[in-house]
């Protein structure tokens, strides 16, 4: 039997870590600490009923709206950007108001998260033990710092964990560093298991889960029989930042930011949803993507027109056979699987479906989380999206004849905290994805989708 690696076994995995911390290359004091300078003034959350799936598209594709969650009984959340958003959704009779003012709600989280910290540090600084000086996963941290981490996780375990520095680089030119876990030989056929991460800037708990993720597996290797097995006859492939800028921007600038940097000629707006600009069905009308660079939904001037995507589908091609994946967003507890665009069943739905309800499962006997197995589609259509790449012919036809089984993951939680949900809920949302992952990767090794 797997377990979830507890709070104590992650924080002695991670001693190395913290030499490192405090010797500067993580130094999360070092002038990178969060800090916001845009203000949501005005701003309002409505919790509306929607009729339809497709109205759930045409609203996420309303540049005077943000959508920041639908759930699987079509209760969406909805962030009015301008007074017009505002009036749209008043004229909705079944939208009411749930946060009056975004900005005195983001203003006391981070009150709240600011002497949470502080508590902690003086807890830190009472300590003279390097193994207790700091738990890694009781906080976010920023972009710099998490590079570190996977630095100081390759540099302990060197004949377990690689770390490419950089696939290529952002907009803005930071780099995209990908991470290889596994005691295979190397063989070129070895099958691949990929998870890809912050995608959307806001969503710093699929960074924290891709990190607790990889700590897990190289912690179980010497432990756990399963992981062993998976690690000795596979590998894991973690992209820790699809969207490097957003997520630095996030940290600096902009605590709700959602695309990339890109600075779009003839539009006083700048960025592309990431998730909207993958060659698949790309730009469709009512896919829930906008040609309007100020839409939240902006699907970019052409399939990968964005490097961080060119650069993630050409790793992706250079490295066959991926033979499942996983894209972590948040937040609503759903596990998705294609397709997000069609009703039309995909091949291997039956096995699709299958192993995204047991995956359900799995993850509701870490601690009675309840996550939503379901088609993309029956959230709302979407095109231009990661899982669906991953599982599309496109990707499939350079994948030495496997088809990609691809899923999205939307964490922690079902809105009570939404984007900014508090960092003591890393480590559960950790564990039981943990456990659903470890299901997900066996399964998809012993029965891989053929791709002829």
């Amino acid at each position: 039997m797997t377990n979830c690696p507890s709070r104590k076994g992650a924080m002695a995995g991670l001693v190395l870590l913290v030499v490192v911390a405090l010797a500067g290359l993580c130094d999360a004091a070092s002038g990178k600490a969060y800090s916001r300078t845009v203000s949501y003034a005005g701003q309002k959350v409505y919790s509306c009923r929607l009729n339809s799936s497709s109205e759930a598209a045409r609203l996420a594709s309303d540049a005077d709206l943000d959508v920041w969650k639908v759930s699987a009984d079509r209760r969406a959340d909805i962030r009015t950007l301008s007074a017009r958003g505002d009036e749209t959704l008043r004229r909705q009779a079944a939208c009411e108001v749930v946060i009056e003012s975004v900005e005195q709600w983001m203003a006391e989280h981070e009150a709240e998260e600011k002497a949470k910290r502080r508590r902690g540090q003086a807890l830190r600084n009472g300590k003279t033990s390097v193994n207790s000086s700091l738990d890694w996963f009781d906080e976010y941290h920023p972009f710099e710092d998490i590079i570190g981490f996977y630095t100081s996780l390759a540099a302990s375990h060197p004949t377990l964990v690689t770390l490419t520095p950089s696939i290529g680089q952002s907009i803005e030119l930071r780099p995209m560093p990908a991470v290889k876990i596994t005691a295979a030989n190397g063989a070129p056929t070895t099958p691949k298991i990929l998870l890809t991460c912050q995608i959307h800037a806001r969503e710093w708990v699929s960074s924290s889960t891709c990190m607790y993720l990889a700590q897990s597996f190289v912690e179980g290797f010497e432990t756990d029989e399963v992981i062993r097995d998976i690690l000795t006859n596979a590998e894991l492939h973690i992209i820790p930042f699809l969207n490097p800028d957003g997520y630095a921007y996030s940290w600096t600038t902009d605590r709700l930011w959602r695309k990339n940097r890109r600075i779009n000629e003839n539009s006083g707006c700048r960025g592309v949803d990431l998730n909207r600009n993958f060659n698949i069905r790309w730009a469709e009308p009512g896919g829930g993507s906008s040609g309007n660079p100020c839409s939240e939904t902006y699907h970019g001037t052409a399939p990968e027109s964005e490097p961080e995507i060119e650069h993630f589908t050409k790793y992706f091609e250079d490295h066959p056979p991926m033979v499942a994946g996983i894209d972590y967003h948040s937040y609503s507890q759903l596990i998705l699987r294609p397709w997000g665009f069609t009703r039309e069943p995909p091949p291997f739905e039956e096995q699709l479906k299958a192993i995204g309800d047991a995956m359900q499962e799995k993850i509701y006997e870490v601690h009675g989380a309840t996550y939503v197995s379901e088609p993309g589609m029956d959230l709302y259509p979407t095109v231009g999206t990661s899982s669906d790449w991953f599982f599309s012919d496109d990707a499939s036809s350079s994948n030495g004849g496997f088809r990609c089984a691809g899923y999205t993951i939307e964490l922690r939680d079902t809105g009570r905290y939404g984007f900014i949900l508090p960092p003591s809920q890393i480590i559960p949302t950790g564990e039981e994805n943990f456990a659903g992952l470890v299901y997900f990767i066996v399964e998809y090794l012993k029965n891989p989708l053929p791709f002829h």
